[in-house]
């Protein structure tokens, strides 16, 4: 049996897995990002980690033989400098070789939603032509279109940065990159995050409010948590959420034309009724034409999705 080193690579946080050639996910471990200006102090800690993994690794026996990571924003065509990366000191860093002097290993990189999509569709399958459009939703939106189980990429590396489609255009909320109202300014983790900070600082959210107490922040996992106890502010922003994610959705189905579309990323785990929110709204407002044909459903893998496809896109490479 193969094994490689998987890491999804975030913007808090850096998940690292040992993955087989059968898409198994055999150790995991999340290393917090560091905050600092430099680079290789951001990756040390990851390194350690890997290091870590890879020993435990050869003392059962298993050999790790590649490496591959998933990265937010765009790659350059040799697939060595990250652009647009949501942690600060890599954005523009030949993360590539680095990595290569470092681990000694063949190293293999990827934008993360297109690692996640990967997993996903290896270990489930495709019937010949079908078109897959996987959606990840996390502090950010990833878009990537799947054709015969193969990544449809048309600019920097990916399908492209669909998530930044302007969906409400007279709004002051402004996402990573600086566009006003797109789709990531309502529909992502932080846009939960950001209306579950204000339903608890006005009291509109017992729960919320109590949590903000207790820890100083709200989170789009709290809000999940707090609609999941029946918080009925917590519910309207999920439901919220989900209608203007189904407004992006119609906006993309006349763009790929998929035939199944894929939810994963973090909010995939916010329950049925954020997903029931998405779908309704999608049907409401796309063109049946070629809304009506989608299967929509939510993603198998979780948040494991990156970490597998970073390791199975590795061994592949290698």
């Amino acid at each position: 049996m193969r094994y490689a080193i998987g890491v999804d690579l975030g913007g808090s946080s850096a998940k690292i897995g040992l993955v087989s050639e059968r898409g198994e996910l055999v150790a995991k471990e999340v290393v917090p990002t560091l905050d600092s200006p430099d680079p290789v102090a951001v990756l040390e800690p990851w390194m350690v980690a890997v290091e870590e993994m890879c020993a435990k690794a050869a003392a059962q026996g298993r050999r790790v033989e590649a490496f591959g990571c998933g990265v937010s924003g765009y790659l350059d065509p040799t697939r060595t400098v990250v652009d647009q990366n949501n942690t600060a000191a890599l954005d523009g860093f030949a993360l590539t070789p680095w990595l290569e002097r470092r681990l000694g290993l063949p190293v293999a990189i990827d934008n993360d939603a297109c690692m996640a999509a990967i997993a996903e569709v290896a270990l489930a399958g495709t019937r010949p032509g079908e078109r897959i459009l996987f959606v990840t939703v996390g502090s950010g939106i990833g878009v990537v279109l799947l054709v015969d189980g193969q990544v449809v990429r048309v600019m920097h590396g990916v399908t492209g940065d669909a998530a930044h489609i302007i969906v409400d255009a007279g709004s002051s909320e402004t996402c990573p990159l600086g566009c006003y109202g797109c789709l990531e300014t309502v529909a992502s983790a932080r846009a939960i995050a950001r209306k579950g900070q204000e339903a608890a600082e006005t009291g509109h959210s017992p729960v919320l409010m109590s949590r903000l107490r207790r820890t100083g922040i709200v989170t789009s996992k709290d809000v999940a948590e707090a609609a999941a106890a029946d918080d009925a502010a917590a519910l309207a922003i999920l439901n919220w959420a989900g209608d203007w994610l189904g407004v992006g959705l119609a906006s993309w189905a006349p763009v790929y034309e998929p035939d199944v579309v894929l939810i994963g990323g973090g909010v995939s785990q916010a329950g049925s009724e954020w997903l029931a929110a998405a779908e309704a709204s999608m049907r409401a407002h796309g063109c049946p034409f070629f809304t009506r044909k989608i299967r929509l459903r939510l993603a198998a893998l979780g948040n494991q999705a990156g970490m597998i496809g970073a390791g199975l896109v590795a061994l592949r490479a290698g």
